[in-house]
């Protein structure tokens, strides 16, 4: 299963289309980065990004895993609000 944490990587590699450039911005080891990234990938049984000499890009499946994940976070934010709302309503 994957974590907050490692959504919040992949949507910065997918921006930067970068891991070196993911990494700094992100302040983790460019090697940690990629062993992640491939683990996802490989637990997921597809490639999330098409290698192209340095640079990244969403593959097919990597758009609609990252569609997935940005909706589970809105999803996420949105019952802690409500959850947050009703805890303040009931004080």
């Amino acid at each position: 299963m994957i974590n907050e944490k490692q959504v919040q990587y992949l949507l910065t590699v997918a921006e930067t289309g970068n891991i070196t450039a993911a990494a700094r911005k992100l302040y983790i080891s460019q090697p940690a980065l990629s062993r992640m990234i491939l683990d996802i990938e490989h637990s997921l049984g597809v490639s999330l990004f098409i290698r192209d000499r340095g640079n990244l890009h969403l593959s097919q499946a990597g758009e609609v895993y990252l569609s997935g994940c940005r909706d589970v976070l809105a999803t996420q934010n949105s019952v802690l609000k409500k959850l947050s709302d009703l805890r303040d309503s009931q004080s």
